[in-house]
């Protein structure tokens, strides 16, 4: 009986290593957000209530983001929300953060922070919420 064994050469298992490479990445292909994403996550986030007027706490949020340095892409303040992004870093492609600012009383705001990796896996990605909360509270304090 005649057995043939197969060989594999350097070029063949590298091309094979290639295509196995190439189908696992796309149809595991990361999962990406956008500034739209952040917007429509309204209700997803970390929400806190603060003793300051809608107006106050508005100024805070943009205020807070500067300091952050988180560039404002878009605000509409009669909607309520302010969307924010920080663009490529060393360890990061980036993050997409949305603040629902809403009036609940004379001098009490909620503030909805949602912060949403440019691409979900990134692990170094920093998620931008409790920065965000923790200024915001202290931009608040002063006046």
């Amino acid at each position: 009986m005649l057995k043939i064994r197969p060989t594999f050469n350097k070029v063949t298992l590298k091309a094979a290593f290639t295509v196995i490479t190439g189908c696992t990445f796309l149809l595991t292909l990361p999962e990406c957000s956008t500034l739209g994403d952040a917007r429509r996550a309204e209700g997803q986030g970390v929400v806190k209530i603060y003793p300051a007027s809608s107006n106050r706490t508005w100024d805070a949020a943009l205020k807070t983001l500067k300091k952050l340095e988180l560039d404002v892409a878009t605000e509409n303040k009669s909607t309520g929300y302010i969307l924010a992004q920080r663009g490529l870093t060393l360890l990061s492609y980036g993050e997409n953060v949305a603040i629902f600012v809403k009036k609940k009383g004379e001098n009490s705001t909620e503030a909805e922070v949602v912060s949403k990796r440019v691409l979900a896996p990134n692990i170094f990605a920093p998620d931008w919420t409790n920065d965000i909360h923790a200024e915001l509270a202290a931009n608040l304090i002063t006046k």
